[in-house]
């Protein structure tokens, strides 16, 4: 899956502002392992060490983050 982010930067004299775009790929992988019934999963940033897992939290009725690794490094987009 891809990732963007698009972050507002300076503002300049003429009342504009600066934007840095960023691109990065992300993997959404299903671990074999299972909480509550259901399949914990786990994004992984390719080119990085930067992964989180998710876990099913049944009183949340929603998958919670409850790892993750390293920050993420996304690359730059000129």
């Amino acid at each position: 899956m891809r990732v963007a982010q698009d972050i507002a930067g300076d503002w300049q004299k003429n009342e504009t502002r600066d934007y840095e775009l960023y691109k990065g790929l992300n993997v959404l992988s299903i671990l074999p392992n299972k909480t509550q019934g259901y399949y914990d999963l786990q994004i992984k940033t390719q080119g990085s060490q930067w992964k989180k897992v998710f876990q099913w939290d049944f009183k949340a009725a929603r998958y919670c983050a409850v790892a993750s690794t390293a920050k993420t490094k996304i690359t730059k987009q000129a």
